[in-house]
């Protein structure tokens, strides 16, 4: 998560003709208690800005691609004369309303999504593999290695992890599922270990 400080000293320096996307997928993630969300400039007349949210993490919608973005009046005008006539489609506009409307289910799923990283990050720290600060539903591990082999390994194992990245060799992406899963992932980590496979 880019820091609120440094977010809000280069949008100050930044020239009025430029215009900005700022992401904010993973904010119900954020448990930072300083975090200020890019709202509070829209709110207060800046029309150089959008922020884009999502119903595909917290919410789990991913396939059915719901997501909004919040800005300045003139702008999402500007927006919506370049929009087609089908950008929503009902069945994504009804499950968003419905999670929208269902916050005991949104407490769960960040209890289990914080259960779920602390138990990876345990295991992580007790094979002295490295990870990332997360404010995410994922955590950016060290896995010592070959991301490809890994990932083939892992999903020999029964389980997905994520994509290789550019300039990240060693390193994976995992996403946060359930305390099952997690274990699952954390036994197996333990048995790779075994092999000297990280």
């Amino acid at each position: 998560m880019l820091p609120q400080s440094s977010l809000n000293q280069w949008l100050d320096k930044a020239s009025s003709q430029l215009s900005f996307i700022i992401d904010e997928a993973y904010v119900e993630y954020v448990a930072q208690p300083d975090f200020v969300s890019a709202f509070v400039r829209i709110k207060q007349g800046q029309s150089h800005i959008v922020v884009c949210r999502t119903f595909s993490k917290l919410y789990a919608l991913a396939g059915l691609r719901v997501g909004y973005g919040v800005a300045h009046p003139e702008i999402i005008k500007a927006m919506q004369a370049q929009a087609s006539i089908d950008n929503a489609n009902l069945i994504g506009c009804v499950a968003a309303k419905a999670s929208l409307e269902s916050p005991a289910w949104v407490s769960m799923s960040l209890a289990i999504n914080a259960k779920g990283k602390a138990l990876v990050n345990a295991q992580l720290t007790a094979l002295g593999l490295s990870y990332l600060p997360s404010e995410t539903n994922f955590i950016f591990h060290q896995v010592k290695g070959d991301s490809q082999l890994y990932m083939e390994r892992m999903e020999q194992a029964g389980i997905l992890v994520g994509r290789p990245f550019n300039h990240a060799q060693g390193w994976n992406r995992l996403s946060i599922g359930t305390l099952a899963q997690m274990q699952y992932f954390c036994e197996t980590l333990v048995k790779f270990r075994e092999l000297a496979w990280i």
